[in-house]
This record gives C-alpha cells, sequence and structure tokens, in this order.
C-alpha cells in the first residue's frame, strides 16, 4: 500500500481464524475506464474481473 499512497483505499480481509490478522487486501475502488491508461477494452475487462473476483472474495466476512 506503500506505494499507491494514502489515498489507496482498500478492503482489509481478517482471518478466521484469528481476527486481529488481516491475511488479504482488495481494492476498494471499481475501476473506470477513463481513469486508467488501458491499451484496449480487453487489458480493462480484465481488469474488472479482477476487481470483481477480490469483491467476491469479501462475502461472508
Amino acid at each position: 500500500m506503500d506505494y499507491y499512497g494514502k489515498s489507496f483505499k482498500v478492503f482489509a480481509i481478517k482471518s478466521k481464524k484469528d481476527s486481529n490478522v488481516f491475511i488479504d487486501y482488495v481494492n476498494a475502488d471499481q475501476p473506470i475506464h477513463d481513469d486508467y491508461l488501458y491499451t484496449d477494452d480487453e487489458e480493462f475487462e480484465e481488469f474488472m474481473n479482477y476487481y470483481k473476483e477480490g469483491i467476491g472474495n469479501l462475502e461472508g466476512r
């Protein structure tokens, strides 16, 4: 997160076994096509799928 700066928003995922341990982070901001320099729509779609997968990992947490 140091790489992206303080404004980079994430959801922190805690361990089911120990709630004091964070096991992963998921980007909290949905990607917007015009905010990034994608080479094509396919690259943006890949990034969007990665975002949706991460958000899906939040279920039940």
